[in-house]
């Protein structure tokens, strides 16, 4: 329309430049002839043939350029059309709900408002709530898309346009209050959550966006309108509130002290549970004041020991486990244990030492009674329930409890006489007197080790570990307490696995990758080229087949995956049919022959499998800075995407 306004206004005024030019040269020719020629029948002929020459000359001068204007208007009038087209395809095919709306009446209402005075329009509103719909009604939705219709649960567009009232009961007013806000701070776009209503009356978390279209931000006479379903999203954050309580409520009722510490000199505190005013007589937030306060109530005669020993896990991040004394507030001393590991914390984005302190005072005072007396430390040792060995320095056992025995898988009597070498490796017996032999009298430390048995499996064991003194007080051996910790050692594995990796193809997981692509743009590795693919089909093959075919062929996808790509190169399975390539130090030609052994080796699987074929839809993009990268996995989403259209066009399948 605007394109047929601006050409008709062009021949406009070259007609009207024609007629001038008409008037200047029939005026200008007679009066030169008139002054110039004095026979008549001549000043007739020149007359005439000047009129001819102008009429012929001017016509088909004005002829070419109407002609070219047309062109012109044709040209503009096509690509505004196609580009008329592409807007409605990607509108009416977004898979987001997609609303555009005519603003300029409510905008025109609450400008009025302010014009009269009213200052705060949401104490306008509040006071006045029956005025809302009336404004809601003053919304004109100019269109919809089809993903709006299923959202809201409509038949067509018609049913949901007749039901805007159903959508918004009068307990979601919240959102078009803050719309209304947003149309009165003259905002050009807005964002809000809320809940809707879909026309079977279920109630659903929404996110809404909206933005004026340029050229109507006095008017707001067109506004594009975004609304995503978020309701999933926010029962899993209440699901997970939730378990942040439960677990909160449990460390806080058990018996021990629950911890978190900075990884510094004096291992300041991060959290304590409840626990630590009943154990050490300060509170949490004392605990919290104060950064020094550890290692300044640590006993006077361990703190060398242990200082020491928090320095040596602090450098190289091996599990602190130490017994030691704490002078309580009240003056009074208690044994503790103190077991801790370093995790990384996504809060801090830092190291930090998470633990147990445990009171041992009662565990300190029994030991002391076992070394005064023999009978009764043999008691307790064959009466307790974890496995305990007598060893002397040359790794020979000269007493074990049945737990020990059972531990280690042998009968009654067998262990006795034994040596250490004989169940665990050379070095670890070694490590187990060399540590027994290291520990200060009254003391005692812990290790980790592995055992044989001559039946069964091997297993994890943590020993406790303090010196065997002599009655002379020359250092005889150790003892050693010993608690199997294999099912402890094998989830720790198992979780440690599935927390990086996808159960279902061994492929990295979401998680581990978009760690992995922040550590390489920190790190500035470049050029880094990135991988979006997305196996075709898959709901197909799942209704066709089942999902144990699916599943195979998910898992035969992933295989081609790893034999693709080179050493170092990252495959994360995204979840459903997605997967992404990660290719440090890999620019466009590393990246295609990455994609070309690809599809080499589908082509193969394809060929030599019985079951369904893989297809899959490939993007790649590349990034040679940290500008760029932010954008990287977007432009691969985007370049298979593409990649997907075009196939679908070639009619290679029908749909992904």
């Amino acid at each position: 329309m605007q394109t047929k306004k601006n050409t008709n206004q062009t021949a406009a005024r070259v007609l009207a430049l024609y007629f001038v030019l008409s008037v200047l040269w029939f005026i200008g020719t007679d009066y030169w002839l008139f002054t110039s020629v004095d026979d008549i029948n001549q000043y007739v002929r020149w007359d005439r043939y000047g009129d001819v020459v102008f009429i012929l000359g001017g016509g088909a001068l004005l002829l070419v350029f109407l002609a070219r204007e047309l062109r012109r208007s044709e040209a503009a009038q096509e690509e505004l059309e196609e580009s008329q087209t592409r807007y409605r395809y990607l509108f009416e095919n977004s898979p987001f709900s997609l609303w555009e709306e005519d603003f300029s009446k409510v905008k025109q209402k609450i400008d009025a408002l302010c014009l009269q005075g009213v200052e705060d329009i949401q104490v306008y509103f509040e006071a006045h709530p029956e005025t809302i719909y009336q404004y809601i009604a003053d919304i004109h939705v100019l269109d919809v898309n089809q993903a709006t219709v299923v959202m809201y649960r409509a038949a067509n567009r018609e049913e949901l346009l007749g039901s805007l009232q159903r959508i918004a009961p009068e307990d979601c007013q919240a959102i078009w209050l803050r719309e209304f806000l947003a149309l009165a701070r003259n905002e050009a776009a807005f964002e809000t959550h809320g809940v809707n209503a879909r026309l079977d009356g279920e109630r659903f978390d929404i996110l809404l966006r909206w933005q004026v279209v340029p050229g109507h931000e006095k008017d707001y006479g067109r506004v594009i309108v975004s609304i995503v379903d978020i309701t999933e999203q926010k029962r899993a954050e209440e699901l997970l509130r939730s378990a942040e309580v439960r677990y909160r409520t449990m460390v806080e009722q058990i018996s021990a002290v629950i911890y978190v510490d900075r990884v510094d000199k004096h291992s300041s505190n991060i959290y304590s549970s409840p626990m630590i005013e009943t154990l050490t007589g300060y509170t949490p937030q004392e605990w919290l004041s104060d950064p020094e306060l550890w290692s300044r109530i640590v006993h006077l005669d361990d703190r060398a020991r242990v200082m020491e020993r928090n320095e040596q896990s602090n450098l190289t991040g091996e599990p602190f486990d130490m017994e030691y004394r704490l002078v309580r507030k009240d003056g009074s001393v208690i044994w503790v244990r103190d077991q801790a590991v370093m995790i990384w914390d996504e809060q801090t984005h830092g190291p930090v030492w998470q633990g147990v302190l445990t009171d041992i005072s009662a565990r300190k005072r029994a030991e002391e009674a076992l070394q005064q007396s023999e009978a009764r430390f043999r008691l307790l040792l064959e009466s307790q329930g974890e496995g305990t060995l007598l060893f002397n320095l040359v790794g020979e056992i000269v007493f074990v409890n049945p737990a020990a025995e059972e531990l280690f898988g042998v009968r009654a009597g067998a262990l006795v006489s034994s040596n250490l070498r004989e169940y665990l490796s050379p070095e670890e017996a070694n490590r187990l007197v060399d540590k027994a032999r290291a520990t200060p009298r009254g003391q005692s430390t812990s290790v980790e080790i592995t055992i044989q048995p001559r039946e069964g499996e091997k297993r994890w064991l943590l020993a406790t570990l303090s010196p065997w003194y002599e009655a002379e007080g020359q250092i005889a051996g150790g003892l050693a307490i010993c608690r199997d910790i294999t099912a402890h050692k094998n989830t720790e594995r198992k979780l440690r696995y599935q927390s990086t990796h996808d159960i279902l193809t061994g492929l990295y997981n979401r998680r581990y990758f978009e760690a992995r692509l922040r550590e390489m743009e920190q790190e500035n590795v470049f050029p880094l080229s990135l991988g979006v693919a997305d196996v075709d089909g898959l709901k197909q093959v799942n209704d066709q087949y089942g999902h144990t075919v699916g599943d195979r062929l998910l898992k035969r996808m992933a295989a081609v995956f790893r034999n693709a790509v080179r050493r170092g190169d990252i495959v994360a399975r995204l979840g459903g049919d997605e997967f992404v390539i990660l290719l440090p130090n890999a620019d466009e030609s590393a990246a295609q022959k990455v994609l070309d052994r690809l599809h080499d080796l589908l082509e193969v699987e394809n060929s030599q499998s019985t079951e369904a074929p893989i297809r899959v839809s490939i993007g790649f993009a590349t990034a040679r800075e940290a500008e760029a990268a932010a954008l990287l996995f977007h432009q691969a989403d985007q370049s298979m995407y593409a990649e997907k259209a075009l196939r679908r066009q070639a009619g290679l399948y029908k749909s992904a």
